[in-house]
Order: structure tokens, then C-alpha cells, then sequence
């Protein structure tokens, strides 16, 4: 499933989100969430929130284990972690991440990574 929240800029869309992926967990045991953000400024205001409301969204749902991350390409390793994890996982990475260029790691088979490309243990 894809879902896309969209409403005016100052209007809590991070906090609906957020909401939503806990929600999501707790209904149905979705684990894994990846939110894809346009610009770097947006992806720190996302981790900020994240920052902020782990402790609120975690007493509200009773989440013992939830990590969050920014994807960094230089560190593809992580994505290791994010893949196997039997608990709450939310990744924020920049949409240019995805664009398919050459140059992206994300599609580039890795030695670090034992020859695995990052985009399939993301899949």
C-alpha cells in the first residue's frame, strides 16, 4: 500500500504521519516505513519530530523497540538492520536517493554489502 498525506504546510502533517505508521503498526504489525522527503531541510524537521515524539507515540502504543534512521549512502550497512528486524524500523531518506542515476549506490551492487544492492534489502 502507498499513502500520501498532503495538507497545508503548519499544519501537523508530520505528527498525522507519525500517527498513522503507529497506528499502522499496532493494527495490522506493519514494521517497516520509509518516509521519503524532498529536501534536506524537511528530512531534519522530520527527525527532529521524530526526536521529540518516540517517547510520546511509544507510551500511547506500547512500543518496548523502535528505531528510526536517516539513509546515508556512505553507510549502506544499516540497511542490513532495517530489513531483518522483527521490530519498528522508519527510515527517512531524500526522494534523489531513488532517482535512478548511475552514480546511486542504492542500485549498485556493494562490496560491503557482500555484492547485495541496498534497493533490495529495502524491497
Amino acid at each position: 500500500m502507498h499513502f500520501s498525506v498532503e495538507m497545508e504546510t503548519g499544519t501537523g502533517k508530520t505528527y498525522v504521519y507519525l500517527k498513522t505508521i503507529y497506528e499502522l503498526y499496532k493494527t495490522y504489525g506493519f514494521k517497516k516505513f520509509i518516509i521519503v522527503v524532498p529536501s534536506i531541510a524537511i528530512k531534519e524537521g522530520t527527525l527532529k519530530n521524530l526526536q521529540i515524539t518516540t517517547e510520546h507515540f511509544g507510551k500511547e502504543y506500547d512500543i518496548k523497540i523502535m528505531k528510526y534512521f536517516v539513509y546515508d549512502s556512505k553507510k549502506p550497512s544499516i540497511l542490513r538492520d532495517f530489513a531483518v528486524s522483527n521490530d519498528l524500523r522508519i527510515m527517512i531518506m531524500n526522494i534523489d536517493a531513488f532517482n535512478k542515476k548511475e552514480a546511486n549506490k542504492i542500485y549498485q551492487n556493494l562490496d560491503s554489502m557482500n555484492g547485495v544492492r541496498p534497493i533490495d534489502l529495502i524491497k
